[in-house]
């Protein structure tokens, strides 16, 4: 595994690692297979459905976090006002323990939380959340405002 975070991987973080790595495998995947190679910290990618779901561990200002990330849709450049409500109001009335967010170009659910006591009911409800909002709400929203899904992009 590359060095991370400044050159440093502390053995509570190869830890985390370790423990990411056991719920991918539980879910059915190979880690060598979902791990992505990246010089900002540990990445793999799995599939949900038709989403594309990115777990992550990424430095923070305090510690490194956990973070689920999974693309939804390209961002419309007409409808988009109406989209962003249509976002904020899911976030508000019908997601839990995840949101909407924008990643660049993108529309996506993510979630995250600090490594620190985090433990394999987490990973894995926070993968399966992430993967299952994105699978169902890709769908909806392309059939409210237009556009197309990630997976079709």
């Amino acid at each position: 595994m590359p060095p991370v975070f400044g050159g440093k991987q502390p053995g509570a973080l190869k830890a985390v690692v370790r423990l990411v790595e056991s719920v991918i495998e539980e879910l059915g995947i190979p880690p060598a297979e979902a791990h992505i190679p990246s010089k900002e910290g540990p990445l793999w990618g799995l599939m949900k459905g038709s989403a594309e779901v990115y777990v992550s561990l990424t430095e923070g200002e305090d510690q490194p976090y956990f973070h689920v990330f999974s693309p939804v849709m390209p961002l419309l450049e007409e409808n988009l006002a109406p989209l962003c409500r249509r976002l904020l109001e899911l976030n508000c009335d019908e997601l839990t323990g995840a949101a909407f967010g924008m990643r660049g170009d993108r529309v996506v659910v993510c979630a995250d939380r600090p490594v620190s006591d985090l433990d394999r009911s987490e990973v894995k409800e926070m993968i399966v959340r992430v993967g299952t909002y994105s699978d169902h709400y890709d769908d909806m929203l392309v059939a409210e405002f237009g556009g197309r899904k990630h997976s079709e992009a």
